[in-house]
């Protein structure tokens, strides 16, 4: 670990890396530590009844669960629990499975304590907690407990998947739990309604009020009782009542460790799932594509066809296909259990299908990188492809745009059928808005995975290759410096085809 720390400052020699953390450094500082920091809301822990503590505890306790999907989710594709030296020397090693546990655990801390004190002097300015050690120790508590849940959610995967489970059932199965508490404590509220509860319209603060109340009914409030244990020692007032929650809070992280502990699967074997390789240890590589007579006949026509069809297939594989339609049954569901009417609901749905439209349109191709971002690591392989660079490239960036696309028109279509009709609106009017969308939606879309696909061409080491992404200072100056030339090219190139787009929109037009 002396090593690695010695090797972090070394790095700073390098151009790259200094900029990237002067960047990174500037934007923290510069927005909670300077003049944009006064601009911030700030919340004052000052007394025990404030009602607004619980709210805010279950707010933490509500984005820690959140945190806990999405790690679910994205476990086994994007993670890398041992590095490549390490596999070649550490695991080779004659040492037994809790020493290497021991080790992963020591190696984790530094990170866990680095990020807990930058969070401190984050949050501290915004929380303004009655004492700073408190809110220290209580998100290394919270940053400790995500890296135990990661660790055993790897194992539980692992095992799973020796017992002939397939990886996408088991996420989903995963998803599925958490459906089923959020269904069911929706339906107790709905049963048994307490205080006078109830919806009066769709507003979005009285959504984020009905959620923060469904976490308080009995199903969901034991189910995410671990998660209130582990937030708690954030939001404590005193000594006496922190050291009774700091004592909750480790049991919950030891009950994680010891079910690491008495696993049977081994560590090593959690390189097999996460690097990429096959059962027999095969490196698998990009996916060879075994078409039909119609596949055949376009890559005939269009050979890059092949590279675009092993990238859709893996931005849209069956995990997407399969989780996608649960997710809308289950959001759906709890949007009409939440409004009083059904135009309410349908009006909440169509709001947020509007706004997931411009969020996939514009921060898409931050989350969906199945392009060079992701096979870089096979450019040699790629470059032995009987095809010009130009095709490669746009094979590779029509994989996810093509996903974004196919959303995007999705949901551009429920804004339409759902969204209320204004006075000053008619349906015609909408409907050519939605197809002027429709149409500008595929050149946004592709243009934003085009430039990201160059950068990783011209700035390969500002680029950061594969599913796994680093952190640090410097990784959020890269993705800073990257983010800011992506969207001063979108505005330049975009903006004035949606200031059009805008003018259209008005009723007068």
């Amino acid at each position: 670990m002396k090593n690695r720390l010695r090797r972090r400052l070394q790095k700073l020699r390098q151009p790259k890396y200094l900029i990237s953390t002067a960047a990174g450094l500037g934007y923290v500082m510069a927005l909670f530590l300077g003049p944009l920091s006064k601009k911030l809301p700030i919340y004052k822990l000052s007394s025990p009844a404030d009602p607004s503590l619980q709210a805010l505890a279950s707010i933490f306790t509500l984005a820690l669960f959140a945190v806990m999907i999405f790690q679910w989710l994205i476990t086994g594709r994007r993670a890398e629990f041992w590095g490549t030296a390490e596999i070649q020397r550490l695991l080779a090693a004659p040492l037994r499975r809790h020493d290497l546990l021991h080790y992963h655990i020591a190696r984790s801390q530094v990170g866990i304590w680095f990020g807990s004190l930058l969070s401190t002097l984050i949050f501290g300015r915004l929380i303004k907690p009655s004492n700073m050690l408190f809110l220290l120790v209580g998100i290394w508590l919270l940053y400790s407990f995500l890296y135990f849940y990661r660790v055993a959610i790897l194992l539980l995967q692992q095992t799973l998947m020796q017992r002939g489970w397939q990886r996408g059932v088991i996420k989903i199965g995963g998803v599925g739990l958490a459906s089923f508490i959020g269904l069911a404590a929706a339906l107790w509220t709905r049963w048994f309604p307490r205080g006078g509860w109830e919806i009066a319209s769709s507003d979005a603060a009285m959504a984020i009020a009905w959620i923060l109340h469904l976490s308080e009914s009995p199903p969901a409030y034991v189910a995410l009782l671990p998660l209130r244990l582990i937030v708690r020692p954030i939001l404590v007032l005193d000594f006496f009542e922190f050291a009774l929650c700091l004592v909750l809070a480790l049991l919950v992280l030891l009950a994680l460790y010891a079910g690491i502990r008495l696993s049977n699967v081994h560590l090593g074997e959690i390189s097999l799932i996460v690097g990429g390789e096959s059962k027999n240890g095969e490196n698998e590589g990009p996916l060879i594509i075994r078409h039909r007579w119609l596949f055949r006949c376009l890559l005939a026509r269009f050979p890059f066809a092949a590279v675009w069809w092993k990238n859709l297939r893996l931005a849209g594989g069956p995990e997407l296909q399969r989780a996608l339609p649960g997710l809308v049954i289950v959001l759906t569901i709890i949007v009409m259990l939440a409004c009083e009417s059904t135009e309410e609901a349908l009006a909440m749905m169509g709001s947020i299908a509007a706004g997931l439209t411009g969020f996939l349109a514009f921060f898409g191709f931050l989350i969906f990188r199945q392009d060079l971002r992701t096979d870089w690591k096979y450019i040699d392989l790629l470059k032995s492809y009987p095809l010009p660079g130009w095709e490669i490239v746009l094979g590779e960036a029509l994989g996810p745009a093509t996903v974004l696309i196919l959303l995007g028109w999705m949901l551009v279509l429920i804004a339409i059928l759902l969204l209320p009709l204004s006075a000053d609106t008619s349906f015609q009017h909408r409907l050519t808005l939605g197809i002027a969308v429709a149409v500008i939606l595929p050149f946004i879309v592709l243009f934003g995975v085009l430039v990201q696909n160059a950068m990783m061409l011209l700035f390969p080491g500002w680029m950061h290759p594969g599913r796994e992404q680093p952190r640090g200072i410097e990784a959020i100056g890269e993705r800073l410096i990257t983010s800011l030339v992506t969207f001063l090219l979108l505005a330049v190139v975009v903006g004035p085809v949606l200031i059009l787009l805008c003018d259209a929109s008005s009723p007068d037009c």
